[in-house]
């Protein structure tokens, strides 16, 4: 498993912006970005596709 520092961002109702950056731990880029996403997404009531990733640093 690998830690990964992800910075991400959500564009919602009326132009609002909410930004992060979250540590995570996976065994790959895609499954850290696709377990941060579902979480996001159950966290701000977001659909998925409102979630936009910045930038994804190994650590």
């Amino acid at each position: 498993m690998k830690s990964y520092r992800i910075t991400w961002f959500a564009v919602v109702e009326e132009g609002s912006v909410l930004e992060g950056r979250s540590l995570v731990t996976a065994d790959s880029q895609e499954k850290a970005i696709a377990d941060l996403v579902a979480k996001k997404s159950a966290e701000y009531r977001l659909k998925p596709y409102m979630i936009n990733i910045q930038s994804i640093i190994e650590m």
